[in-house]
């Protein structure tokens, strides 16, 4: 069953400041003391929307911890898992489908860490280690096979919301297949919601 859930970050682009910048009018505080307010963005910050709207590290770890939990605690374990054995999994690269640059390589070493701390299943080398293992063992060693290959993708959606303010929509899909009959054991879904809002260039002149 596919679970979803929802990681909801506002990310506003400056902190209040103690005294007034370029870009920011004072709004008087409880203490008397100007409050600033921003109305605009520099050149720097707003170079900064795109990085702002794009999967961070805190991210792809909170996505990673919650596709191990619900992978370990689904059926599909206990059906591969025997009193001598415990669940192999072999994992494949995760593809990046988005416009976006992000770690994906990451993403797979963070989720590897996370269902080997489990204790419930075993990762096996991905099949790129796997082959340059085979070139440097002498004499060949002895290699187990998956009971599972895992994989999955990262796509984006992207939606302004008003002239100020998009959202960005990160959809992290990952699924289970049986490494014998191709059948999918289990899939999951995993959504980052992302809020920018974008304020005019700051010495921009209002239109007439």
């Amino acid at each position: 069953m596919t679970r979803h859930r929802r990681f909801v970050l506002l990310l506003p682009l400056l902190a209040s400041c103690a005294t007034a910048s370029p870009g920011t009018t004072g709004t008087t505080g409880s203490g008397g003391s100007p409050v600033p307010k921003k109305t605009c963005m520099t050149e720097a910050e707003l170079g900064q929307v795109t990085q702002m709207g794009s999967l961070t590290s805190e991210d792809l770890q909170a996505v990673a911890r919650a596709i191990a939990a619900g992978c370990v605690a689904a059926g599909w374990v206990a059906r591969f898992a025997k009193p001598d054995h415990v669940p192999l999994i072999r994992m494949n690269p995760m593809r990046n489908r988005t416009a976006q640059m992000i770690n994906t390589r990451g993403l797979i070493s963070m989720l590897e860490a996370e269902l080997v701390r489990t204790g419930k299943v075993k990762l096996l080398a991905d099949l790129e280690q796997a082959q340059a293992r085979r070139v440097a063992a002498d004499p060949p060693a002895a290699e187990k096979s998956p009971d599972v290959i895992a994989g999955g993708w990262i796509t984006e959606m992207t939606d302004a919301v008003s002239e100020r303010e998009t959202v960005h929509v990160y959809t992290i899909a990952f699924e289970l297949l049986n490494a014998e009959t191709n059948e999918k054991v289990w899939i999951d879904n995993q959504s980052v919601k992302k809020i920018v809002e974008v304020l005019p260039p700051c010495g921009a002149k209002d239109k007439p």
